[in-house]
């Protein structure tokens, strides 16, 4: 029988909401983030308090071509070498992640 239990800010100054999902034989975290300027620190600081099986999703404010980016940003640099050291996947295809509200788009 699996559950869930739910705690908010428990990573300091990055905004949070992180959720374990208890299942059978194993526990998954999943860690929802918003950033509007990140430090490295910050990251590492979450390194200090993540185990295993776990699943980190947001709005990080950062741009790099490994997930589709046209550019790379100061952030976007960061955060590839922050998934890097801890053995992290990006799970992106290249899709856009963001629809801008200044165009309209016709579906």
């Amino acid at each position: 029988m699996g559950g869930f239990s739910g705690d908010k800010n428990i990573f300091g100054p990055l905004e949070t909401q992180a959720f374990k999902i208890y299942l059978k034989n194993k526990t998954i975290t999943l860690i929802n983030l918003y950033s509007r300027d990140p430090e490295l620190t910050m990251l590492q600081d979450l390194n200090k308090l993540l185990k295993k099986d776990f699943i980190i999703m947001g709005d990080m404010n950062a741009h790099n071509k490994v997930w589709g980016s046209p550019f790379n940003s100061r952030q976007g640099k960061m955060y590839l070498e922050w998934v890097e050291e801890i053995g992290g996947v990006i799970l992106n295809d290249g899709s856009h992640t963001r629809i801008s509200t200044r165009f309209w788009i016709y579906i």
